[in-house]
C-alpha cells in the first residue's frame, strides 16, 4: 500500500503544468517609480500606438498598444510573482537598463531580458534605469506551475 501511495505521489508531482501569463505595461501589478505617468525625463510616460502622446488627455480614450518610456536615471518598474521564469518585454540599449530577480542582477545589458528554470517561489523583479538613452517597457511574461500547490 505504501509503495502505491509513493507511486501516486510521484505521478502527481510530474503532472504539473507550466503556463505563461503576460501582463501589459499598464497592469496595476507593476509599480513605477518615481511615477507611473508624467514627463519621460522625470518619470515614466505612457503612450499608445494609435495616438500621438501629446494628444492623450483626460476624457480622451487612447487607442492601440501601450508602452511605458523613461529617460530618468534611477527610475524603476517593480513586479512580483510566484513562478519559475520571467521575461521582460522591452527595449533598452547597452547598459541603460538592469534586470534584478530576487536581489540578483540577471543582466546589466539592456532589454529584453529573461531568466528561466527558477525555483517555484515568490520573486521580486526590478527593472532599473541606469542610462539616459531611453528605456521602453511593453509587458512582462512570467511562468507559473499550475499543479500541486494551486
Amino acid at each position: 500500500m505504501l509503495v502505491v501511495f509513493a507511486l501516486l505521489a510521484a505521478l502527481v508531482s510530474v503532472s504539473a503544468t507550466l503556463t505563461n501569463i503576460t501582463v501589459t505595461d499598464n497592469s496595476p501589478t507593476i509599480k513605477y517609480t518615481p511615477s507611473r505617468s508624467g514627463d519621460s525625463y522625470q518619470a515614466w510616460n505612457v503612450s499608445y500606438t494609435g495616438n500621438d502622446w501629446s494628444t492623450t488627455s483626460p476624457g480622451n480614450l487612447s487607442q492601440g498598444t501601450s508602452q511605458h518610456l523613461t529617460y530618468y536615471i534611477g527610475a524603476t518598474a517593480t513586479f512580483g510573482f510566484r513562478g519559475t521564469g520571467i521575461y521582460i518585454n522591452g527595449s533598452a540599449t547597452g547598459d541603460d537598463a538592469e534586470l534584478t530577480v530576487g536581489g540578483e542582477v540577471i543582466t546589466p545589458r539592456g532589454l529584453p531580458a529573461s531568466k528561466e528554470g527558477m525555483k517555484d517561489q515568490w520573486w521580486d523583479v526590478v527593472v532599473k534605469v541606469n542610462g539616459n538613452r531611453g528605456v521602453f517597457l511593453y509587458g512582462i511574461t512570467f511562468t507559473v506551475d499550475i499543479g500541486n500547490d494551486g
